[in-house]
């Protein structure tokens, strides 16, 4: 029976641990540095597609209205928009202001607050998620190329796993890094 199927605490790697002088070794930082690499490969990505001026912050709006179009739960106002960043009402609707300014995102009334805006995705906040989704396939495939694809399909079914097992049974709020 394997530690993990005893509930028991693994045995630390001695190759991992022998790394642990180096502070950029630490397995958390790793995840940190590989994750802001990605970013900064997409963003640039999004910019030579022509979708300029989008902010790291952006990507986690994007989310979460994208999954109001598809699950259909209640309207995305900026006061919801703040609940699920962990933002102050103020931050969320200025964020929510620059969006609309560059043309991701629009307001619509709130059918049950005369005040209040509806927040969803405009046609080009649209196509900019789907500009994404295309690089995150290439970004990918291109693991694959240069760890193979084992190697990457085994790193996604962990992630998969991590992702799943900590956020079971709760909502999942997007933060940015």
């Amino acid at each position: 029976m394997s530690d993990q199927d005893s509930g028991a605490e693994p045995e630390p790697d001695t190759d991992a641990a022998a790394a642990g002088s180096d502070p950029d070794s630490d397995f958390g930082i790793l995840l940190g540095l590989a994750y802001q690499s990605m970013v900064a490969e997409l963003n640039a990505h999004l910019t030579a597609a022509g979708y300029d001026g989008i902010r790291p912050s952006f990507g986690l709006v994007f989310r979460i209205l994208l999954a109001r179009d598809l699950t259909g739960p209640a309207d995305v106002t900026a006061t919801r928009l703040a609940a699920k960043l962990g933002v102050t009402m103020q931050g969320a609707a200025k964020l929510a202001g620059e969006m609309e300014r560059s043309g991701y995102l629009e307001k619509h009334p709130d059918p049950s607050d005369a005040r209040g805006k509806v927040l969803r995705l405009s046609a080009r906040g649209r196509e900019a998620v789907a500009e994404a989704r295309r690089f995150h396939q290439l970004f990918e495939n291109r693991l694959a190329q240069r760890y193979g694809s084992e190697a990457v399909a085994a790193m996604r079914a962990v992630l998969t796993s991590m992702a799943r097992d900590n956020f079971a049974g709760t909502e999942r709020n997007l933060r940015q890094l």
